[in-house]
């Protein structure tokens, strides 16, 4: 497979990056938001790990949150590092890493929506054939060959084709049958004289999201285009599409001798690449898969429980310094540490909460799993769920996870409201209730 074909699946992924947001209060960072991921692997062995500061910040009653991404010496993503690697420092002393219950976040648990949208060319220089070809090779990007769904959490996808006309197969939705379906569900142009409106489509496409990152919300989207030719309607110019694209996340793929390598180049800043045929794509996003999860998760969200309190005197006697480390970093210059600082003097104990992660909307007829946790204790949780609204349960009463069924008949949207109860810790539950859109089939 080319080189370069491996750089940009490698970089593929970014569209599948998560992302959080955490309220700052009386941290000293102005680093911007980015998003974050999980990871696992073995604590015991050196590595070498260089960090970058993306937030660090607090909320409420008393708890740090750092985001950050790791990378390896050659500079690439690092994935796979667990929570127990980590070492985190409040004025050079360990602050009692058990009892401050530090812990890598899950991503299912973090504010953020994943919008990405396929483009795929369909005028009528691609055969039955190669269109066959097209739609196996995007199938794999939603499920696997068991059928199994490859979206990440809090993922939307949508799918669109282009001639000399933008068409719209699917709009975005986490339902990953839906999208099989639409996907079958296209035809194309073959033998026809229909052209091909690229910089339309690249366009079209961008206008489906806008890039949010505030306290509330995090939107983060991505277009991959999917093309055999070049712009052929001059209905739009290169120049006034690549600054439309701005710094939005858009990705190019040529196919064939026929396609403008510097045109697509442009528009895919941040990433692109030429395959010969439609039987190397499939290979390609196949292959793609681990160089996703890789990139995806050497991004981290750690968060935990300060112990420090207000001291004596003035407000600035409460600064700290925070440093996040690895343990057996063979990293001992740039990068090796993340350092801030953050004032305790409102600080005050954190309580046990329990917390439901899962889709926010779901389809009418579509399964989703939910899982509760409780943080802020060592004391394992055990949960009874109340679910109230357009939602039936499939899963036992008492169960960390419970698995629903969208059921909603109406013609605008339903709503179901989740509520877990940890029976183990005081019959604490999360407030408020997990709120569930449930769409109608279209």
């Amino acid at each position: 497979m080319p080189k370069n074909l491996m750089t940009f699946l490698r970089n593929l992924v970014l569209f599948f990056l998560l992302a959080g947001i955490s309220a700052c209060d009386g941290l000293d960072d102005n680093t911007p938001n980015q998003p974050p991921g999980q990871g696992g692997g073995d604590p015991s062995g050196d590595i070498y790990v260089s960090l970058e500061k993306l937030e660090v910040s607090s909320t409420p009653p008393s708890v740090i949150t750092i985001f950050f991404q790791a990378r390896d010496k050659n500079g690439d993503p690092l994935p796979n590092l667990i929570n127990d690697q980590f070492v985190v420092l409040e004025d050079g002393q360990d602050p009692g890493l058990e009892e401050a219950g530090k812990e890598i976040v899950p991503r299912g648990e973090l504010p953020y929506t994943l919008k990405t949208i396929l483009m795929l060319d369909v005028s009528g220089s691609i055969s039955n054939t190669e269109l066959t070809q097209m739609k196996e090779a995007v199938k794999s990007l939603i499920v696997d060959e068991n059928g199994e769904s490859r979206l990440q959490a809090k993922q939307q996808m949508a799918i669109y084709t282009f001639d000399e006309e933008i068409h719209t197969i699917q709009t975005l939705t986490n339902n990953p049958a839906t999208l099989v379906n639409s996907l079958n569900n296209i035809t194309g142009a073959s033998g026809t004289l229909l052209s091909t409106n690229l910089y339309g489509a690249v366009l079209a496409g961008i206008s489906q999201w806008t890039d949010v990152f505030t306290t509330e919300e995090i939107v983060q989207g991505a277009l991959i285009l999917v093309t055999d030719g070049k712009d052929a309607t001059g209905t739009y110019d290169l120049n006034s599409t690549v600054s439309a694209i701005g710094s939005k996340t858009v990705f190019t793929i040529g196919i064939g001798d026929n396609t403008d390598q510097n045109a697509l180049s442009k528009l895919g800043r941040s990433g692109t690449f030429n395959v010969a045929n439609f039987d190397e794509l499939q290979e390609a996003l196949t292959e793609a898969g681990q160089n996703m999860a890789d990139l995806a998760n050497s991004f981290y969200y750690l968060h935990y429980a300060s112990p420090k309190r207000r001291a004596d005197g003035p407000k600035e006697n409460s600064d700290h310094l925070l440093t996040l480390k690895v343990l057996n970093n063979k990293n001992t210059g740039s990068g090796s540490k993340i350092e801030a600082t953050f004032n305790s003097f409102d600080f005050s104990l954190t309580m046990p909460e329990v917390v439901v992660s899962g889709p926010a909307r779901i389809d009418s007829g579509q399964l989703a799993s939910y899982t509760a946790r409780t943080r802020w204790t060592s004391n394992p949780g055990r949960y009874t769920w109340d679910i109230v609204g357009d939602c039936i349960a499939q899963s036992p009463p008492d169960s960390s996870t419970q698995t629903l069924l969208g059921n909603f008949t109406g013609t605008t949207s339903g709503q179901c409201f989740l509520t877990a109860t940890d029976t183990m810790n005081n019959d604490i539950t999360n407030v408020p209730p997990y709120e569930v859109t449930v769409k109608p089939v279209q």
